[in-house]
């Protein structure tokens, strides 16, 4: 089966572009990561506007909010469902498929952990989204099987790793060997990337490109991938 490679970057709002940038972006990619939704929570009549502007085929995915991964550890707290209800409202009208949760450098993510956060993770994979967890320390194999078991999809940045596991899908966040570099990837970078796609085998891979030079680097990759096929 041929591998569909969805890429994008981390937002559109700075791409150099005349009248609706959006829609300039959607004639560059068939992808975005939604960020903005981590730190605070848009008019849902902004994210329905952002989905009437693009392509029938694009895809966006969500970055999950800050109260839930960050102020409350992943807990199932009433004040993690009310964000849970509102990361589902945007979901739903974005048709996202894929929902990020990146956890703090604090938090030490373990088995423990995700078997209390289950629920939280549930209710997502209930409406046909998939959790996708990048963590900040190292997972232990226990964990890695919790989260094998629970259907989260483990991601990392493949100019530096692989994940711990894979399935059909694969999602990367991709800044680089260093992400305050000026100059954009480099060809040892972009080889990585292209390792990890051919090393993991999956279905489907989103590669959510970042940092300052981050529509270069995912046109530039774009290219490299088309050249090769």
């Amino acid at each position: 089966m041929k591998l569909e490679v969805r890429i994008g970057t981390g937002g559109w709002r700075y791409l150099s572009a005349t009248g609706d940038i959006l829609k300039a972006y959607a004639k560059l990619f068939d992808f975005v990561e939604v960020n903005s939704t981590f730190y605070s929570n848009p008019a849902l009549g902004s994210v329905s506007s952002w989905r009437s502007r693009v392509p029938d085929n694009f895809e966006f995915s969500v970055k999950c909010n800050r109260v839930i991964t960050h102020e409350h550890s992943l807990r199932p707290d009433p004040e993690v469902f009310a964000e849970v209800d509102y990361m589902l409202k945007i979901c739903k009208i974005l048709r996202a498929n894929c929902i990020i949760f990146q956890t703090p450098s604090s938090l030490n993510v373990d088995f423990k952990i995700l078997d209390e956060a289950k629920p939280v993770f549930t209710a997502f994979q209930s409406r046909g989204i998939t959790p996708v967890l990048e963590v900040r320390n190292v997972i232990e194999q226990q964990t890695i099987l919790k989260m094998k078991e629970m259907g989260i999809v483990h991601s990392v940045d493949l100019t530096r790793s692989i994940p711990e596991f894979t399935g059909e899908l694969l999602y990367t966040r991709l800044f680089g060997l260093n992400r305050y570099a000026r100059t954009g990837f480099t060809e040892q970078e972009y080889n990585s990337i292209l390792e990890g796609l051919n090393n993991t085998k999956p279905k489907k891979a989103y590669l959510a490109f970042h940092g300052i030079q981050m529509y270069n680097d995912a046109q530039n990759f774009k290219k490299l991938l088309s050249d090769i096929r």
